[in-house]
């Protein structure tokens, strides 16, 4: 039976800060983004609906039908929102994959080395084993 071994620091720490730095990115990224289109939206919608938001979006509601102002509103909003959602999604997704994609490549060269182990003590046996049958021992009674 051959043991197995598996280091539990299968990273290294500057590959681990790399990858922490960039999913760190990548969140800042996807929560700016959308935070800015939520935020116009409920911005226009405030301003067409007359609430005093504290906001100066610049624009002027003169001469703009405040109906097609509210649908960009909202659909900014929504916008904003369904990306946080999904981009948040994709993080944790990402973060998964790769983790698991991770664990198969060691888990690869974990069973290959395990593979390499086992023909090698296979091979020894078989050399004794050998060796032991063409060594015949020869007890002659005096």
């Amino acid at each position: 039976m051959v043991a197995v071994s598996i280091s539990m620091q299968g990273i290294d720490l500057t590959e681990g800060l790399n990858y922490g730095v960039r999913m760190t990115i990548f969140g800042i990224v996807i929560i700016t983004i959308s935070g800015i289109s939520a935020a116009s939206g409920i911005g226009v919608l405030m301003s067409t609906l007359g609430y005093s938001v504290g906001i100066n979006l610049g624009l002027s509601l003169r001469g703009i039908n405040t109906t097609l102002l509210s649908v960009l509103g909202a659909i900014l909003t929504i916008t904003g929102i369904i990306s946080l959602v999904s981009g948040l999604i994709a993080l944790v997704y990402k973060l998964i994959v790769d983790s698991v994609s991770r664990g198969a490549r060691a888990a690869s060269n974990t069973q290959s080395q395990s593979r390499s182990s086992w023909s090698k003590l296979q091979s020894v046996r078989l050399y004794h084993q050998s060796h032991n049958n063409h060594t015949c021992i020869h007890s002659h009674p005096v």
